[in-house]
């Protein structure tokens, strides 16, 4: 797949909780609940979690995409160059 490693970072902007998760596991989850619209931007998808933060119980997320540095050294060695 062309984004195994991508991840999607949701963090708490109250005290800086956070998970990350693949692309398609967030899907999945947000899919499994109920219907998500098709063409969801990344920054359309923090109005979409519900439910407080399990550290400060305040409902104020951010989402960020973590690309991977493809010039960094473990980079290189991951995919065996």
């Amino acid at each position: 797949m062309c984004c195994d490693h991508v991840r999607i970072r949701i963090r708490c902007s109250s005290c800086g909780f956070f998970r990350a998760a693949t692309p398609e596991s967030v899907i999945a989850r947000l899919s499994g609940q109920r219907s998500i619209p098709d063409g969801l931007l990344v920054t359309e998808l923090a109005a979409e979690i519900k439910g407080p933060c399990r550290q400060c119980r305040k409902s104020i997320w951010r989402v960020d995409v973590l690309w991977p540095d493809t010039g960094s050294e473990g980079w290189r060695r991951g995919q065996g160059r």
